[in-house]
């Protein structure tokens, strides 16, 4: 369904944005065997996550619902000709494969869900490497567990070698890896795809760690180590995504630290860049203006009246070309000092870096003139479809922001997310809401938008409402900073839409809390609590989503 969804935003965007080809897809058909209603109950569709290389912080989520007979199916998009996809169903079942164009099949045993070795059967596509996948790992694990200072104690003291140890390091471990795929390879098939998957993925996590150790002994990187041909081969991997977000940073910096040793090289364009990008945005020109602006362009600026002229027509549409001019200058920046083969990625992660920056026409400007701006597909399909989900979540973004009706009783704001509002005091406020749910267990999450610990927390809850039990609802309480002067709400509602918080959200001020000291003790973000069905606290220090299998039986407990 979400597939479909996308597809949709994606041709509704398609009329601001030129016309491109659209990616390929993989489509998977399923089966869960011998499921139950239990099961089905608790978890009435199959959860499959991918990546998206321009946004290493973001799984992207289609959800395949169940017929009764445990079939699915479900079609995922793809920007690379390969990419590693991650299946869940539940704790107990769940396995990383590789998907590329055309029809894969996916079965498993429900009776067998923590307790086979080899749970997963593939069909299809790379059925060959996504059946032997498993198997390898287990002997690479196995050879690890015989030298644990390439495996487990790795890192103990990796972090503080001088850097011919640390290349060494680094080189004994991928070649370590190396061996214990060549020798896995004289007593099993191995399949080529399943070969250059392990290597890829051996070759990316050696880059990773070296630049998390350059960067952790504030050593320079260098331009000239960030290789885009890393990230732009397939299969596009987990590890590749991490990288790309390590070189995007790095950039990122290195332009900073450029332009501030060179005020200058930020601070302007060349005369006929500015006159075409005026020519092309400005959609108010006459036919004389069209005339003078396309000799400018030919023959660049020849006195005074010209730079004014141009002055004037900015002036007119100053905003976006504020946006165009930020970008190319940015641009150029990368085209000049960075290699070749990296502006491509850092071009299409421009806007992707900067989503939170800009008005909802910005984005629609600026994506609009970086999908004309790139050369390479694959970056091309993965900007357009974090635009199409950007602009959705924009525009429920706005409706989350705009509610404003005092009503406890728990309102369907944007599809999924409700939020109860109220001007009473906050013991009053949640007293009634309590009273509202009544009849259904409550997990209580406090969070702020300021506080690290509650926002890692907040990061599991997607994998929580994936497998919440029946008649349970997750209850989010953003607790207000205590600094009468701030107001984060605003920032708090923008994140729970953009990291899917699905559930009912209230957002406590300043007095609010006060009165709530003793309702919902502790009042600290990152403290979770449990409350039955007939209102009464089962605990008040519960599992974290993050300890998911502790807490999913206390929920159920709590049910009873």
């Amino acid at each position: 369904m979400k597939y479909q969804f996308l597809i949709s935003l994606c041709f509704l965007f398609s009329s601001h944005l030129p016309v491109q080809s659209q990616p390929d897809s993989v489509y998977i058909e399923g089966q869960i065997k011998n499921l139950n209603g239990r099961l089905y109950r608790q978890n009435s569709a199959v959860t499959f996550f991918r990546n998206n290389i321009l946004q290493p912080s973001t799984e992207l989520i289609s959800r395949a619902p169940l017929e009764a007979d445990g079939s699915f199916k479900v079609a995922l998009p793809l920007n690379f000709p390969t990419e590693e996809f991650y299946l869940e169903y539940g704790p107990l079942a769940n396995t990383t494969f590789l998907g590329t164009k055309g029809k894969l099949n996916v079965t498993f045993d429900a009776d067998s869900m923590g307790l086979s070795d080899k749970l997963f059967y593939f069909g299809g596509s790379l059925a060959a490497a996504n059946n032997s996948l498993k198997a390898y790992l287990v002997a690479e694990g196995k050879a690890f567990e015989k030298n644990k200072s390439l495996g487990a104690d790795f890192f103990d003291n990796f972090w503080y070698k001088s850097m011919p140890q640390a290349t060494a390091a680094l080189d004994a471990r991928q070649q370590f890896r190396m061996e214990v795929l060549a020798e896995y390879s004289r007593h099993n098939l191995m399949d080529p795809n399943l070969r250059q998957w392990i290597t890829t993925k051996a070759q990316v996590e050696k880059e990773v760690i070296w630049m998390d150790y350059l960067r952790s002994n504030d050593l320079d990187i260098g331009l000239s180590t960030i290789n885009q041909n890393t990230i732009n081969e397939a299969p596009l991997t987990a590890e590749k995504v991490t990288l790309a977000g390590k070189y995007s940073l790095y950039a990122h910096l290195k332009m900073e630290y450029l332009a501030y040793q060179n005020p200058g090289s930020r601070a302007s364009l060349p005369v006929k860049t500015m006159a075409e990008l005026i020519k092309n945005y400005n959609t108010d020109l006459n036919s004389e203006e069209n005339q003078r602006l396309s000799g400018i362009i030919q023959g660049g600026v020849t006195d005074q009246r010209e730079i004014n002229f141009l002055s004037q027509l900015f002036a007119r549409n100053e905003v976006a070309l504020n946006t165009l001019f930020d970008y190319e200058r940015e641009s150029r920046l990368y085209s000049e000092n960075l290699p070749e083969n990296m502006t491509d990625f850092l071009k299409a992660n421009y806007l992707t870096n900067r989503f939170t920056g800009f008005s909802l026409s910005q984005k629609r400007l600026l994506g609009q003139h970086i999908l004309q701006d790139l050369k390479q597909d694959k970056f091309k399909n993965s900007l357009r479809e974090l635009l199409a989900l950007e602009l959705h979540d924009s525009l429920n973004i706005r409706k989350f922001t705009d509610y404003r009706s005092n009503q406890i009783k728990p309102a369907e704001v944007v599809p999924g997310f409700w939020m109860s509002r109220s001007q009473e005091g906050g013991a009053s406020w949640m007293k009634k809401l309590l009273a509202e749910l009544k009849g259904e267990t409550i997990y209580l999450a406090k969070w702020n938008i300021t506080d690290s610990k509650s926002l890692e927390e907040l990061s599991y809850m997607t994998n929580l409402e994936n497998n919440l039990p029946e008649n349970t609802v997750i209850l989010y309480v953003h607790l207000s900073d205590m600094e009468p002067e701030t107001d984060r709400s605003a920032l708090a509602k923008q994140y729970v839409i953009r990291h899917n918080l699905k559930g009912i959200h209230v957002f406590i001020d300043n007095n609010q809390m006060i009165d709530l000291l003793l309702k919902f003790n502790p009042l600290e973000p990152g403290t979770f609590a449990i409350i039955n069905p007939k209102g009464k606290y089962q605990t008040r220090n519960a599992p974290s989503p993050q300890r998911l299998d502790e807490l999913l039986k206390m929920l159920q407990a709590a049910n009873r």
